[in-house]
């Protein structure tokens, strides 16, 4: 009650978490499990059902004791209100712990998020030094790691699971975690499970935890992380001061490409998908005979277009910098919320029409001339187009701009790689990857249409945010 009231005082659009003053309070397991009602970004406060809870009131206790460490008493009575401003500086606790992480882990710190994939021989436990990291366990899979000849080296899923996965309902995160078979070329009497992990942060917020950790002695041993991404170079001397932690510069196209070929050779059946004219999402086949060449076009704040000719050629063909960063720097602008986060500017996107702004076919050549053009009628002619014009009978609202900004930014990498896979001759194996398409149905169905409209398929993959990690 005390959260929402403060967030209706403040007109809060955002998550409000408010603390005790008094650390060791012993109604904190109390205030842990009521914090599970707070806001989520616009909508009101609500009461979350019982399973809900006891999945989360752990991980609230824990980021709550986090939060006092980190308190400061001021004039709200002994109440500590969090903002975005402040919500970047939130502890990453485990990141003390990163040097003695019993895992193998690869790292890719982008400019805008910074993504961990974690495989792990030590069962379910969480893994400490990812505390405080955003988890996704949609994504985790358990492989069974069994010895044989190194002639048959593959990994291979249970045919239950590849039944299982014909059955796709609309939720295609509904048959995850995956559980799968591998091959290994070593011999073993007994199955190793190997739980592959997936986590992740904003790349400002990792960087200000390392800025503000104490430095460490430099005696004892140096953690080396592959890492990819401009974070490899940027933040490798905060790491090294402060964790005692070497990054190790991984080339970031190779990478994506390499996870993504590892997903192609060892992953889950389920792992593609493309989106129907309905908007559905469809389970796709790996085209494994046909698979050279390929576009991989990785949606990051920037966005780059790369032509994979077999296992071990790879090149940037082409990119623009119309990515991810452009759709939040300028839906920012636009709506005038330069404190809003992705999920709520995504949120905004859901409830615009970025034809209230944009100038289409249908506009310049009415339904007669696009049917003898055998054009779309709804196809972008010019973004922001309408707005030329002058004065508009109804003003557009900020999410009919955030929905054109997010369309602009997909139109623009389809038109690149429609380009690109015409003259590479593959215009159904483009695969979308990128930071930029996680929890982003609107820029996956955008990409789809533009790609279906120019004559290609624009393909989709689960685990499209992490490949530079995982590679």
């Amino acid at each position: 009650q005390a959260t929402a009231a403060t967030a209706a005082k403040q007109d809060l659009q955002y998550p409000v978490l408010l603390q005790p003053a008094h650390r060791g309070s012993p109604f904190l397991d109390a205030v842990a499990v009521n914090s599970l009602t707070l806001m989520s970004g616009p909508r009101p406060a609500a009461a979350l059902d019982a399973s809900t809870r006891r999945s989360f009131v752990a991980g609230a206790t824990s980021a709550l004791k986090r939060l006092m460490r980190m308190s400061s008493h001021d004039s709200n009575h002994g109440m500590v209100v969090m903002t975005p401003e402040s919500k970047e500086s939130w502890s990453l606790d485990g990141l003390s712990e990163l040097r003695f992480a019993p895992d193998t882990i690869g790292v890719d710190i982008g400019g805008t998020l910074a993504k961990i994939a974690v495989s792990s021989e030590q069962g379910s436990a969480e893994l400490r030094a990812c505390e405080g990291f955003d988890p996704h366990p949609e994504l985790d899979m358990t492989a069974v790691l069994r010895g044989q000849d190194s002639s048959d080296s593959r990994l291979r899923s249970p045919s239950r699971m590849r039944s299982a996965s014909r059955m796709r309902s609309p939720s295609l995160m509904k048959m995850w975690p995956q559980r799968l078979e591998v091959s290994t070329p070593q011999r073993s009497e007994e199955p190793v499970l190997l739980h592959l992990k997936f986590f992740s942060t904003s790349s400002a917020r990792l960087e200000t935890n390392i800025h503000h950790l104490d430095s460490v002695r430099s005696d004892g041993p140096i953690r080396r992380l592959a890492t990819s991404g401009g974070g490899a170079h940027k933040l490798a001397p905060a790491f090294r001061a402060a964790l005692n932690v070497e990054l190790v510069p991984i080339k970031e196209m190779k990478s994506i490409v390499d996870g993504l070929l590892f997903l192609a050779k060892h992953g889950p059946p389920s792992e593609l998908f493309t989106i129907t004219d309905a908007g559905e999402e469809v389970e796709h086949p790996w085209p494994l005979d046909t698979l050279y060449p390929f576009l991989v076009v990785n949606i990051g704040s920037g966005v780059s277009i790369l032509r994979c000719d077999d296992e071990s050629h790879f090149e940037r063909v082409g990119g623009t910098a119309c990515g991810g960063a452009t759709f939040l720097g300028l839906s920012r602008l636009l709506s005038g919320q330069m404190d809003a986060g992705f999920e709520l500017l995504l949120d905004m996107a859901a409830q615009g029409d970025a034809s209230a702004v944009n100038l289409t076919v249908g506009d310049i050549y009415g339904p007669k001339g696009c049917e003898d053009l055998g054009m779309p009628q709804a196809l972008t002619a010019a973004n922001f187009g309408k707005l030329a014009k002058g004065s508009l009978e109804v003003a557009p609202s900020p999410s009919d701009l955030v929905r054109a900004v997010l369309e602009m930014v997909a139109q623009a990498s389809a038109v690149q790689a429609k380009a690109h896979a015409t003259h590479v001759g593959c215009l159904q194996r483009v695969f979308f990857v990128g930071g930029f398409l996680e929890k982003n149905a609107i820029a996956r169905r955008a990409l789809s249409g533009s790609m279906a409209a120019l004559g290609g398929l624009a393909v989709f993959a689960q685990h499209a945010d992490f490949l530079g990690a995982l590679g």
